[in-house]
Formats: C-alpha cells, structure tokens, sequence
C-alpha cells in the first residue's frame, strides 16, 4: 500500500496541467493591454471591432486554449493570427496607416516589449 501512495505522489505532478512562466505570462498579458490601448481596430472575418473587443475576442480564445499555449510566441501563431473557424487572417487597422496582418503588428508590439524590459 505504501509503494502505491508512493507511486501515486511521485506522479501527481505529471498530471498538474503547464502554465506559462511570469514571463511568459506576463509578455502575453502586455501584448492584449498593448492592442486594447492601440486606438486601432480588429478585423476579424472581414468585420471590425473596436481594440477592446479585439482583445476581449483573443483573451476568450486563450482561455480556451488552456495550458497549450505556453509563450509569447505561441499566442501569436496560434491565438492572435486568424480565425480558427475560418482560417482568415486577423488584420489590425491604425488610423493613418496601412492594414496590416495581426502577426506582424503583434510581433512587432512583442519586439518593443522585449526591449523594453532589457
């Protein structure tokens, strides 16, 4: 009986689901902050959204996600990119700028938060 409460604790962890380091967390978190304060719109499937709603709409497919998205970078490839019903791409709308796709706005605010924290 012993070896088998043993054998149970040891393997507890393995079954405790992964959360993304602070780090992690954290770059996640400034890159949903960073859209909502952009003053930009969200495309999403050929509507627009405001920043808000465009954050609120990629917070909702993380939450979704669990424990699969991991980093910074899994959240843009896999959350922030396109439509997971459609496949189209998300694109973000700057007043006095040009459309451009989600991944490359999103890896862009990643790179200044990055430097940002050196």
């Amino acid at each position: 009986m012993r070896r088998f409460l043993g054998a149970v604790l040891l393997a507890l962890p393995l079954f405790v689901p992964a959360q993304p380091t602070r780090t992690e967390q954290s770059r996640i978190d400034a890159l949903l902050v960073a859209i909502e304060g952009s003053g930009c719109h969200f495309e999403r499937n050929g509507t627009q959204y405001s920043a808000a709603q465009g954050a609120a709409h990629l917070r909702s497919k993380l939450e979704s996600a669990g424990d699969r998205i991991q980093t910074a970078a899994q959240f843009i490839e896999h959350i922030g990119t396109a439509s997971s019903q459609s496949g189209r791409p998300y694109r973000v709308l700057c007043p006095g700028q040009p459309a451009q796709v989600s991944r490359v706005w999103l890896e862009k605010r990643l790179a200044e938060i990055s430097a940002a924290r050196k």
